[in-house]
């Protein structure tokens, strides 16, 4: 035997503090990966449709849950207040809507903030994009401790009768 050296393996046993220092790293690099699978599984994604008439300030509201999450799928009314300015970018005139929303379903109430832009459309159609956000501090029952946000889309038809707005996004439980 040389330097040391075994016969069986060709090389000296790791010293013990080595060994646990291996160990204590690979234990953290497994807590560190396994961390944003966690804050993942508490994201969900919402699809939310509402249906109103043009020029109310109410409407009614269907919630699906479409991701895996606390969140369960809801029905309900709006009420809501709005601001709106007009613009003109680019040569063509924008109507800026902010929109503070409360809607209450049957499994609680939260309240959305909106930034709309809407612009006219051909054969008299309006059609809107925006973004909005779920505003966590007054929420009540299953809608409290998230807080979310996501893009919207609406159109309005020629005869103004409705309106029909689509929102889609995602919302976290803090």
């Amino acid at each position: 035997m040389r330097h040391g050296f075994t016969k069986t393996m060709g090389r000296r046993p790791a010293p013990p503090t080595l060994t646990a220092f291996a160990l204590l790293t690979v234990a953290s690099l497994v807590l560190v990966s396994a961390a944003p699978a966690h804050r993942a599984a508490s994201t969900q994604r919402v699809v939310m449709k509402v249906k109103s008439k043009l020029g109310s300030a109410a409407g009614t509201f269907a919630l699906t849950a479409t991701g895996a999450g606390p969140l369960r799928s809801d029905t309900g009314t709006i009420a809501e207040t709005v601001a709106q300015k007009q613009i003109v970018r680019g040569g063509t005139h924008v109507i800026v809507f902010t929109i503070t929303s409360t809607w209450t379903g049957k499994r609680g109430t939260m309240v959305l903030r909106e930034r709309i832009e809407d612009v006219a459309a051909k054969n008299g159609n309006r059609i809107g994009t925006g973004v909005w956000s779920l505003l966590g501090a007054r929420a009540t029952a299953q809608y409290v401790g998230f807080v979310g946000s996501g893009r919207s889309a609406y159109t309005v038809t020629p005869q103004g009768c409705c309106v029909v707005l689509r929102y889609q996004g995602s919302v976290t439980k803090r």
